[in-house]
């Protein structure tokens, strides 16, 4: 190199690129997917939460000689639904799978609305066929022995509180246990149809009073537990259980409460 040759350019030094990140943001994280474990101790804090607020009120009555109306145990049922509820998915919530148990696809809220409408009403009717063609052909038996239906008939804030349990509380509390987290952590492990035929003979089996007074009437109540399974594979989104479980509660009690209006037994 001459004196005269210039010197050649400074060549630019690229870039030292950040060091890669540590983990994901928050908001970017997945969700932490539903275990059987998960399944087992939310239904049990379920019904726990529910047998400690009846028992509470129960001795609450005879140590103080209360006489509770129908409309006043109908309140302890909406109370200890609700305690078991929350218990529930308190432990949801510190293990990091309440997310997990209530997500639904991202598509649009009144579809899945209409959808849900239309699997209670269809569900609804199958299950009613199921339990005739039982009663027609193999045995009838009597009516189902359930409190709901008696307070119900009650009339009055009985009735409403019974509609309130049967329409509101109970389809959401029973849809995100035993759909939400039962029926997904199964469908996760042994597939589609497996899953939902369990989750639905274990919702079935927790209806004790039906069991003890209509046992026969399981089947229907089984088929319909299916029925909610499958709709929530199917359309990945949680209103639609919910809703079709409101559908057919509440066709239910007017189902219940005409007929004994019109003079039947039911």
């Amino acid at each position: 190199m001459t004196a005269s040759t210039p010197p050649p350019p400074d060549r630019p030094v690229p870039p030292i690129p950040p060091p890669p990140p540590t983990g994901r943001p928050a908001a970017s994280r997945p969700r932490a997917a539903v275990t059987l474990l998960d399944g087992g101790v939310t239904l049990t804090l379920y019904f726990l939460g529910q047998l400690i607020v009846g028992f509470f009120a129960a001795a609450l009555a005879t140590v103080f000689g209360l006489r509770i109306s129908g409309a006043a145990w109908a309140g302890v049922a909406v109370a200890s639904t609700v305690a078991g509820f929350v218990l529930a998915l308190g432990w949801l919530q510190l293990r990091g799978r309440l997310r997990d148990a209530v997500a639904s696809a991202q598509s649009s809220h009144l579809l899945a609305l209409g959808i849900g409408l239309a699997v209670g009403i269809l569900g609804g009717m199958a299950t009613y066929g199921i339990n005739s063609l039982i009663g027609i052909f193999i045995a009838p038996e009597a009516p189902v022995e359930q409190q709901l239906l008696h307070d119900a008939l009650g009339g009055g804030q009985a009735l409403v509180i019974a509609v309130l349990i049967a329409v509101v509380i109970a389809p959401v509390a029973e849809e995100v246990l035993f759909r939400g987290v039962l029926f997904r952590a199964l469908r996760r492990r042994v597939g589609l149809w497996p899953a939902a035929l369990l989750s639905s003979l274990i919702f079935t089996g927790v209806h004790v009073e039906i069991v003890l007074s209509q046992p026969l009437a399981l089947t229907g109540l089984f088929v319909f537990g299916v029925v909610l399974a499958w709709s929530l594979d199917r359309f990945q989104h949680l209103i639609v259980p919910i809703v079709a479980h409101a559908v057919f509660n509440g066709i239910s009690l007017v189902l219940v409460v005409v007929l004994d209006r019109l003079g039947f037994t039911v």
